[in-house]
């Protein structure tokens, strides 16, 4: 279901929706998922927002893309994929 409302957030971003409600209900029915490009706009928004945060709390050190993955240095030196520092 999360993967229909980004479907939505998507289409609420490049045009006018005019029944947003039943785009979403067309989007969960089907299966709908958002385009690759807008998932990787998800993922670098929310590492934008969440790198000053955990910098300031000294939680990683840096961060970088290992073939198009985003990753950050933990303060033991080890290289961690953003997606399971921030869940973790």
């Amino acid at each position: 279901m999360l993967k229909a409302i980004d479907a939505l957030k998507e289409a609420l971003a490049a045009t006018k929706v005019r029944n947003t409600s039943g785009f979403l209900v067309e989007a969960i029915r089907n299966t709908w998922i958002p385009n690759k490009g807008y998932e990787q706009k998800i993922e670098l928004d929310a590492f934008k927002e969440w790198y000053p945060l955990a910098q300031s709390l000294q939680l990683v050190l840096a961060a970088t893309q290992f073939d198009g993955v985003q990753h950050v240095l933990t303060l033991e030196n080890q290289w961690v994929c953003f997606e399971q520092m921030a869940s973790d």
